[in-house]
């Protein structure tokens, strides 16, 4: 009976998760950036998504790195009585994400603008940079009450800020302040709604161990989001805001499916966070399912991606249904990939996540460079199959092999 209702439970939180993201994702990525595209020109758009990529690499990272870090050691804490060490290394965070992005910023933004405009776009993303990594870490107080409707609540309210910001994009054609407006909304509740902000700025005495353990993990995942990104970091450069468009719109629908699968492994890595085993078998019937949905997905997306960006994206469907079934496959890999985190994460030392993600990304970056070159954005999307397929079969074989050897002890 107990399996049972923490199966249901499981579910329930799963579909909330699932709803959550549903909810801003779409609509940013099928409404909102469709109708920026039209304000934009190819360029200036490339440029945009290209950006948004980074944010997605650093302040991102560095705030959901600290969300999965105190989800995982809330329990020692609470054991240990310590309150302190997060907001400082929050603290720690913000800075350098801010000392990146000015330095990313100012490289990258100087293609396109000059003078007191690219000032203040610099200066948005700053402050967008901000709020992004206070909503990633802020919204683990959700999580460890396990209230999935709060974060659909948070959500909702994110996507009200998106449309509260596309207005003042209307007035100002300022891309930054969509953005800005839907996590200054987010943050707003969620400073209302959690007490981790009054949280002492004092160091206990398990801050350099989970410290050390945050450095690590940062590492690994800014590695990991390298990969996820890193075809649009790699293309701007090299091919320009133009072709980063069209590889933006081929990956569209596959993204839309992978950000709405991905809130699965938060809420699996929630649940192996309070436990203290689990098994290859449990691990066999996740991958089975995962790769169900991962099927499905592809089909789905395969079916409604022409139709889709006939209406949102016109004038790239064209050029971009040619890398559609490959940008998809990689997506669906990548899906794959983060349910199988989870448990990498919580039974194997930190260490097996930096190796992994530092492998992968240096084979990315060789493999999808040279079929660059050879075959061209075909080429490329080639290489990002190649690679996400080599992570996910190293992670498999390494946890069952883990497994095996602890089985035998």
């Amino acid at each position: 009976m107990k399996k049972l209702i923490l199966n249901n439970e499981l579910i329930k939180n799963m579909a909330l998760n699932i709803i959550a993201n549903v909810v801003p994702i779409c609509f940013l990525q099928l409404v909102l950036l469709p109708f920026l595209s039209r304000f934009l020109d190819s360029e200036e758009y490339g440029l945009m998504v290209t950006i948004i990529a980074v944010l997605n690499v650093v302040p991102s990272t560095l705030g959901n790195t600290l969300n999965n870090i105190r989800l995982l050691h809330n329990k020692k804490y609470i054991e240990n009585n310590c309150n302190g060490d997060f907001n400082i290394m929050l603290l720690m965070g913000s800075l350098i994400n801010i000392i990146i992005l000015i330095f990313y910023s100012v490289f990258c933004l100087k293609v396109e603008y000059s003078g007191r405009n690219l000032i203040t776009h610099i200066l948005l993303i700053i402050l967008l940079s901000i709020f992004w990594i206070i909503r990633e870490y802020f919204i683990v107080a959700f999580l460890i009450d396990v209230r999935y409707d709060k974060i659909l609540v948070n959500n909702i309210i994110l996507t009200l800020g998106y449309l509260v910001g596309y207005c003042l994009f209307q007035m100002t054609l300022l891309w930054e302040v969509v953005y800005i407006a839907g996590y200054l909304l987010s943050d707003l509740h969620l400073l209302k709604d959690t007490m981790l902000w009054k949280e002492p700025l004092k160091i206990t005495k398990l801050f350099y161990t989970t410290c050390k353990e945050y450095v690590l993990f940062v590492i690994a995942c800014i590695i990991a989001r390298l990969i996820t990104y890193a075809d649009k970091l790699l293309l701007f450069p090299i091919l320009g805001g133009t072709v980063v468009s069209i590889y933006y719109v081929a990956t569209l629908s596959s993204k839309v499916i992978l950000l709405l699968i991905s809130p699965i492994s938060n809420v699996i890595l929630n649940y192996l966070s309070k436990s203290d085993r689990t098994s290859i078998k449990s691990f066999v019937k996740m991958l089975k399912l995962g790769t169900i949905i991962c099927v499905l997905g592809y089909c789905f997306s395969m079916f409604i991606t022409e139709p889709v960006l006939k209406i949102i994206y016109p004038d790239y469907v064209e050029m971009a249904m040619k890398y559609v079934y490959l940008t998809t496959l990689t997506a669906m890999i990548r899906v794959l990939i983060g349910l199988i985190n989870p448990y990498i994460l919580c039974f194997l030392s930190m260490k097996w996540q930096m190796l992994i993600n530092l492998i992968t990304l240096f084979m990315y970056i060789f493999i999808s460079l040279i079929l660059l070159k050879k075959w061209g954005l075909y080429g490329f999307c080639i290489g990002g199959v190649i690679t996400n397929l080599f992570k996910m079969l190293v992670m498999i074989s390494l946890f069952i092999f883990q497994k095996h050897k602890e089985c035998k002890v």
